[in-house]
């Protein structure tokens, strides 16, 4: 486990060792520390980040600004948002344009219950008529490490600080024109990206398949789709789709 300041005293010195004592100023080093540990916070969805917030509809109005994280008062990470609930009652996520499409093919139905994000901004359908709560579950930008003293690597895996480290000094690095290296630091720490631009290997990614598949929140007894029962009576008649005989 490391303390801010731990983080600090140890970037400190393995600059040192490249560069004259006085080339950076603490200023430019806890900058790249703190741009170290939004990129990590943000590169997968750890578990430590889900958090919960609550806002209240307004008669007529669509959409919201995102609510701060209860206690915590963080924020909510852009399109971080997995889960919401309106007067108690979950609604289904949508993309932007899936949202309008569904609006438009539902505007008499009033069981069809949605939301989705755009620009840091809620938008639910249907309108809200009266004032109730809106839960929103999702993950939150962590508070800056010089006001919060430790990552939330603390709470499950200290390692992740190390990649905090590791990766701050690279971008040091790189700032003092060492790319070579700078890119061979950001690799210890974070790994690369695939053909699919997933982040794999380094720290992080260690860390990330120890934990993070403990982090999807998924019930492998229930299906992730629909499953229809083509043995029952009438399915193709009630199912005018392709692989009808």
């Amino acid at each position: 486990m490391y303390s801010y300041s731990d983080i600090q005293d140890h970037v400190k010195l393995k600059a040192s060792n490249q560069t004259a004592s006085n080339f950076w100023s603490t200023t430019m080093m806890n900058l790249c520390i703190e741009q170290a540990y939004q990129f990590i916070a943000t590169m997968h969805q750890w578990a430590a980040l889900e958090k919960h917030g609550t806002i209240n509809t307004v008669a007529g109005t669509e959409q919201y600004d995102y609510p701060t994280a209860d206690t915590s008062l963080e924020k909510f990470q852009t399109d971080g948002i997995r889960m919401l609930l309106v007067g108690g009652v979950e609604y289904e996520r949508q993309g932007f344009i899936g949202y309008q499409r569904v609006k438009l093919d539902n505007t008499a139905n009033t069981d069809t219950k949605i939301f989705t994000e755009q620009s840091r901004k809620i938008f639910i359908y249907p309108v809200p008529t009266s004032i109730q709560a809106i839960d929103v579950y999702g993950y939150v930008i962590p508070k800056p490490l010089a006001t919060d003293s430790d990552s939330f690597f603390t709470s499950f895996d200290p390692s992740g600080d190390q990649a905090i480290k590791i990766l701050a000094y690279s971008y040091m690095l790189e700032k003092a024109g060492r790319k070579d290296l700078a890119m061979s630091y950001q690799q210890q720490a974070i790994g690369q990206q695939d053909a699919d631009g997933q982040w794999i290997g380094g720290i992080i990614g260690m860390i990330w398949n120890k934990f993070g598949k403990n982090n999807q929140n998924v019930d492998p007894n229930i299906p992730q789709f629909d499953v229809p029962d083509m043995f029952a009576p009438n399915y193709y008649q009630s199912n005018n789709t392709y692989g009808r005989p």
